[in-house]
C-alpha cells in the first residue's frame, strides 16, 4: 500500500498533538510532510520540536504547491475551513476538517463537494466529541426531533462570543446560557461546540437541531447529552469526556477521532481493531 502525504493546517496545541501522533509512526501509511500556520511564533517553536524533514510554512501557495501531498488536515479554525477549503481540494488534496462548524454553511459545504466530487476527492469530517454517528446516519430518514445538550465549566468557554457577558460572572450553581438552534450556537460558540454541527450534519440539519449550553462551575468534564426521536423510536446516550490537557475548549476525544480518520483514510482496507 502506497504512503500518504499529510499537510496540516494549524500547529496549536491540538494540531501538534496531531502532528506528533502521526510522526510517531502510529499510523500506518501516513508521513507528515508540512505544516502551515500564519502565526510564525507557533511555527518557530513547532520546528524546534520537530524534525527538520517537516516543512514549517506560513505560506498556504508553498503549502498547497506541495503535489505530494494527499490529504490535508484542518486544526484550526471555522475560518480556516472556509478560507481554504477551495483551495485545497482545487490543489488535487482531499480534505479533513476538524472544525465541522464550518459547515453551518450549507452553501460552503455544498460547493467544497461539487469540487471534490469532479475531483474524485474526500472531504473528511471526524465524528469529534460525539459518539453513535453511525446509527444516526443509519435513521437519518426518521427522525423528527434532535436535542444536544453540553455541559463544560466557565474555564472552558472563555473567550466565545456568547460567553461575554459572563466572563466576570463568578458561578456558583450551574446555569444555562444558550438555548436555541446548532446554527446560532456554533455562530456564539465557534470553538465550542463543533459537536452539534457534527450532530446535525448526520441527523435533521442545524435549523432543526436544538441545543442548550450548561455552564458548570463545578464540572470537572464535558458532557454532552443527545436526544432523538422520530418514528423508529428514541435514541438517548451521553457522553462525559476529559478536556484536552492544553485546550480546555475541546474534548480530548476529538482529538482521538481526528487520529482515527486519518488512519481510515491511509488505510481504507484494514478494519477496526487490526
Amino acid at each position: 500500500m502506497s504512503q500518504n502525504s499529510l499537510g496540516i493546517i494549524g500547529c496549536g496545541s491540538m494540531g501538534e498533538e496531531i502532528c506528533t501522533f502521526v510522526n510517531s509512526g502510529k499510523i500506518k501509511n501516513a508521513q507528515l510532510v508540512c505544516v502551515f500556520d500564519q502565526d510564525e511564533v507557533r511555527l518557530q517553536k513547532f520546528s524546534e520540536k520537530f524534525s527538520e524533514n517537516i516543512i514549517a510554512t506560513n505560506s498556504i501557495d508553498e503549502f498547497l504547491a506541495i503535489e505530494k501531498i494527499n490529504l490535508v488536515v484542518e486544526c484550526a479554525s471555522p475560518l480556516a475551513v472556509k478560507k481554504y477549503g477551495e483551495l485545497i481540494l482545487k490543489s488535487n488534496k482531499s480534505f479533513l476538517a476538524m472544525s465541522s462548524g464550518a459547515f453551518n454553511d450549507l452553501n460552503l459545504l455544498r460547493s467544497l463537494e461539487n469540487i471534490a466530487i469532479l475531483r474524485s476527492l474526500k472531504i473528511l469530517i471526524p465524528s469529534g466529541a460525539i459518539g453513535g454517528i453511525d446509527a444516526i446516519k443509519a435513521i437519518q430518514n426518521q427522525i423528527e426531533k434532535v436535542s444536544i445538550t453540553t455541559t463544560k465549566p466557565p474555564q472552558a468557554l472563555m473567550g466565545a462570543p456568547g460567553f461575554k457577558q459572563f466572563e466576570n460572572e463568578i458561578f456558583h450553581n450551574s446555569k444555562v446560557i444558550f438555548s436555541g438552534n446548532a446554527q446560532q450556537a456554533i455562530e456564539m460558540f465557534p470553538a465550542n461546540v463543533n459537536v452539534s454541527t457534527t450532530l446535525s450534519l448526520s441527523a435533521i440539519g442545524t435549523k432543526k437541531t436544538q441545543v442548550k449550553i450548561i455552564c458548570d462551575p463545578n464540572a470537572k468534564r464535558n458532557k454532552h447529552e443527545v436526544c432523538i426521536s422520530g418514528s423508529f423510536g428514541e435514541l438517548n446516550f451521553s457522553m462525559d469526556l476529559q478536556p484536552n490537557q492544553r485546550n480546555p475548549k475541546t474534548s480530548s476525544l476529538a482529538i482521538f477521532s481526528v487520529i482515527e480518520t486519518i488512519r481510515q483514510f491511509c488505510n481504507p482496507n484494514i478494519s477496526l481493531g487490526t
